[in-house]
């Protein structure tokens, strides 16, 4: 039997390999967190973030 199952996250576009986790199998993926897009665009870019 699997105990363990390995989640890999990985941007579709480039292959960037985002984030591993590992769980029971058939445990929902855990939402870690939400960027502040707003935010990073505002005070790191200096200008505002498109469409919003």
């Amino acid at each position: 039997p699997e105990w363990m199952e390995i989640r890999e996250f990985i941007c579709p576009e480039c292959g960037t390999l985002h984030e591993v986790e590992a769980a029971a199998p058939g445990y929902p993926i855990v939402y870690d967190f939400e960027p502040d897009l707003e935010g990073f665009y505002r005070e790191w870019l200096g200008r505002p973030l498109q469409g919003s």
